[in-house]
């Protein structure tokens, strides 16, 4: 979808009111209700990588899910069929990276299921020529030098400053994406590049939207985060100081204090002149 027919289609009710989540028996209940929140990794990424973030939550009295099964799928849709099946009948859901182009197929295949959504590092658009680019040469390079350094150097470049990341989480990390192995690898980029454009479905979603960005994010510049804030209507924008597009990792404390802001408010107002900062 061009961008100007995606930045029309979200303005279209905009204005309009959120819906309430219902209980079994009927009574209405706020969409920031102690849900379960299910945070959907990245490329070549599972469960640990949101190992600063799941006792956080935890602690905040939600149950947390991180999916699994859908790393080899073929397709994002793929994935985001898997994935569909581990949801909980309402949930909060965060994506980061790749785990936000499956919660984009999620928001056009199961929004009623989603209470909310928090958008990581990511973007609802299509792949772009740049980083298919990008990811060829990511995969040749995994050929060539094996997945231990290819994954640790690129992990270090998705970082602002991967020296504050401590030394025993980036080993944990590194082992993590060489455990999935370079087939998942391979099959995880191609369904990125071949992703649909996730914008009508995040413009058509009525719930509540929170995205996060570090503000020296490279992968996944913030214009891109500045796209999804104008396309969906009634969200807020965090940014995250001095971090780039490992940001949970990078800048964990910060990061989860806008999963707080995510999990704890309301929709901010759309229109606002700024995105928050979160130091």
């Amino acid at each position: 979808m061009p961008r100007k027919a995606a930045l029309a289609v979200s303005r279209h009710g905009a204005a309009g009111r959120l819906p309430l989540c219902r209980e079994s028996d009927g009574k209405p209940m706020s969409a920031h209700e102690k849900l379960p929140v299910m945070l959907i990794p990245g490329l070549q990424c599972d469960r640990r990588v949101w190992q600063l973030q799941i006792p956080f939550i935890e602690a905040l009295g939600h149950e947390v899910i991180v999916p699994d099964g859908h790393f080899s799928a073929e397709s994002i849709a793929d994935m985001a069929e898997i994935v569909a099946r581990q949801l909980p009948e309402k949930a909060h859901v965060a994506g980061w990276s790749m785990g936000g182009y499956v919660l984009c197929r999620l928001l056009s295949t199961h929004a009623r299921q989603i209470a909310s959504v928090a958008m990581i590092a990511t973007s609802a658009q299509p792949e772009n020529a740049r980083r298919t680019t990008e990811r060829r040469a990511a995969m040749m390079s995994a050929r060539r030098l094996g997945m231990e350094k290819a994954y640790r150097a690129s992990l270090e470049a998705c970082c602002f400053r991967p020296e504050n990341v401590p030394t025993a989480l980036m080993d944990d990390l590194v082992a993590m994406g060489c455990d999935l192995g370079i087939e998942t690898f391979f099959s995880q980029q191609a369904a990125i590049i071949a992703r649909a454009d996730g914008r009508p479905a995040l413009a058509s979603y009525k719930g509540p939207v929170t995205i996060i960005c570090g503000d020296e994010d490279a992968v996944t510049p913030p214009e891109f985060s500045q796209e999804m804030h104008d396309i969906a209507a009634g969200s807020q924008l965090l940014m995250i100081p001095q971090a780039g597009h490992n940001a949970p990792i990078e800048r964990p404390d910060a990061v989860n204090a806008a999963l707080a802001k995510w999990l704890g408010a309301g929709p901010a107002t759309h229109d606002q002149p700024h995105a928050a900062a979160l130091s």
